[in-house]
């Protein structure tokens, strides 16, 4: 058995499921707790209310599954989002629209 194949991760059944939950969790938490993630935190940005009221946890829900609909089609990644943010007047990308956020300068 060499070294690379002792440290081989096989993402299937239970073990993909708690990464999905683990990738979500980890954009939801911090979003909800400081209206930022690391990449966020890095570019100076933060998500906020629409209302100017804080970013609950309800909406950094919403917000951050509706990913996969702005990665429509799958052809061209993020096609619907980018072209969201290109043509509306407060640059939002679908799912801010569906849960009232904005990304804002932090």
């Amino acid at each position: 058995m060499t070294a690379v194949s002792r440290f081989y991760l096989n993402l299937s059944g239970l073990p993909f499921i708690l990464y999905v939950l683990l990738c979500f969790a980890y954009s939801i938490v911090l979003e909800a707790a400081t209206g930022q993630t690391l990449g966020k935190k890095l570019m100076s940005l933060r998500v906020a209310a629409v209302d100017g009221g804080a970013l609950t946890p309800g909406k950094a829900v919403v917000r951050n599954l509706l990913p996969f609909v702005d990665g429509f089609p799958y052809i061209l990644p993020y096609l619907v989002g980018f072209l969201c943010v290109l043509t509306l007047k407060r640059r939002q990308r679908l799912g801010d629209m569906a849960a009232g956020t904005l990304v804002v300068r932090a």
